[in-house]
């Protein structure tokens, strides 16, 4: 291969930042006659199995490329599960995650509409003989009882401090009607923090976890168990793996959809407000109800309205290695319209770097609908769930678009090297000797340069598409 060594050295203190939103992308099936998947994660330690959650009451592995059996899934619960049974059902199992010593203790974590119509927090073990199937083992954690069967949240996830996280929405009614999101009382309309090796309720058979003492309300006040409040219907919440900072998508009613921002660290006390129902995004008023935002009131970092959107669906920062121009940018969608947005965000320098993904990655025409989550394996790559319906419900997975092939072989090699030359030594886009679409124009400002020459050596390095 030819050595690009020295150019790229030269080349070196271009901001790869300036690259990063240039970056093509494009979707590619990992599998489908899924029923209605609406979260796949991995556990700790295991990079070869992806759990698919389906919402009507199953968990089946995807090992090696393998989809589980339908008859034989990791997990059958639907007996026990309420709802979930079509795709505008919000109930179902909802949330999984693993503890953080899974892979010696075995123990997972589940949330779910109950038959009651209430959502539960259950603990469940992997089976001690066969790791691709649960035992039959469970233990109530918490039960949060619902006046309706939306806005349920249903996200949970375990923090780098090994405390466990869960997204509870307002139990639905236009306008949090009971104005739970802002009762410091209630487990509705909040972020909760637990500690699921612990039990400060020995005397409860169905509360079997600890409080955490960094809570706000860990003493006096308020719901102990409470994080984060003034939330409507978080959907899909998640840490930055490498930073720790926090990302919540709430669910508008009719005007605004936002995403919010806790950096890691921040103080638990004063609680973190988001505002609703007294706001929604960064409109006061909305709902016609006005009130005192207790504690530290928190602006969204981003919203959109519904002319672009009706329901967003929360994402995550990426941090995986195929696309390292992109690491440290945020991905989330919207479900109604199936459109897919990234951002960079820092609290010094505010959002930068907005980008509308639909048009990659949907492109050809990508029959990827219902977009319900996003989904992080174990090596930080991204992935986008659609729900589907019946069983035809898919994961696509996100991947670095081979653009720097430009003779189509499915490699970036010394040929491309050569047809990249020629390209960068027209330099402008409108050169009539420019190949036609400027294809060697990966960033897309009009010019092949040096900017398109860190992304194509980054390509060549790799040597094959991905």
């Amino acid at each position: 291969m030819l050595n690009l060594s020295i150019r790229a050295g030269i080349c070196a203190g271009l901001a790869l930042s300036s690259i990063a939103s240039a970056q093509v992308l494009e979707s590619r099936l990992l599998v489908g006659g899924l029923r209605r998947p609406v979260f796949m994660t991995a556990a700790p330690g295991d990079s070869s199995r992806l759990y698919i959650v389906e919402k009507q009451g199953f968990i089946r592995i995807l090992q090696n490329g393998t989809l589980q059996p339908t008859a034989t899934p990791f997990l059958n619960i639907d007996a026990v599960v309420g709802g979930g049974t079509s795709n505008n059902s919000e109930q179902g199992l909802l949330g999984l995650a693993f503890h953080p010593s899974y892979q010696t203790n075995g123990r997972y974590y589940v949330y779910y509409t109950n038959n009651s119509g209430n959502t539960t927090l259950v603990e469940r073990t992997r089976s001690t003989t066969d790791p691709n199937l649960s035992s039959a083992t469970s233990r109530p954690i918490l039960t949060i009882n619902r006046t309706a069967s939306n806005h349920l949240g249903g996200w949970i996830g375990f923090g780098s401090d090994g405390f466990l996280y869960i997204a509870s929405g307002d139990s639905g009614g236009g306008c949090d009607p009971s104005n739970v999101a802002q009762n410091t009382n209630e487990r509705r309309g909040k972020i909760l923090r637990i500690n699921v090796d612990a039990d400060d309720f020995p005397a409860d058979a169905n509360e079997n976890f600890g409080i955490v003492a960094a809570n706000p309300f860990a003493v006096s006040g308020g719901n102990p168990a409470v994080w984060l409040t003034g939330l409507r219907n978080p959907w899909r919440p998640s840490f930055d793996r490498l930073t720790g900072d926090f990302w919540i998508a709430d669910v508008g009613q009719n005007q605004r959809e936002e995403v919010n921002f806790v950096a890691a660290g921040s103080a638990n006390t004063p609680i973190r407000n988001f505002g609703w129902p007294w706001f929604e995004g960064e409109l006061s008023n909305t709902c016609s109800k006005t009130g005192t935002i207790s504690g530290l009131q928190v602006d969204p970092i981003h919203t959109y309205d519904h002319n672009t959107g009706c329901s967003i669906t929360g994402g995550y920062v990426y941090r995986g290695a195929a696309m390292n121009t992109l690491r440290g940018t945020y991905f989330f969608a919207d479900y109604c319209d199936a459109k897919i947005w990234s951002f960079r965000y820092t609290p010094s320098a505010g959002k930068t770097e907005f980008l509308d993904r639909t048009a990659e990655l949907r492109a050809g025409n990508l029959d990827i609908g219902g977009i319900v989550s996003f989904a992080e394996d174990s090596d930080g790559e991204l992935y986008v769930l659609d729900q589907g319906s019946g069983t035809n419900g898919e994961v696509w997975k996100i991947v670095r678009a081979c653009t720097e092939d430009l003779d189509n072989s499915n490699t970036v090699d010394d040929s491309d090297f050569v047809l990249f030359a020629v390209a960068y030594n027209l330099l402008l886009c409108s050169d009539p000797a420019m190949p036609s679409g400027c294809p060697a124009d990966f960033n897309r400002d009009g010019n092949v340069d040096d900017g398109d020459f860190v992304i194509f050596a980054d390509a060549y390095d790799s040597l094959l598409c991905p």
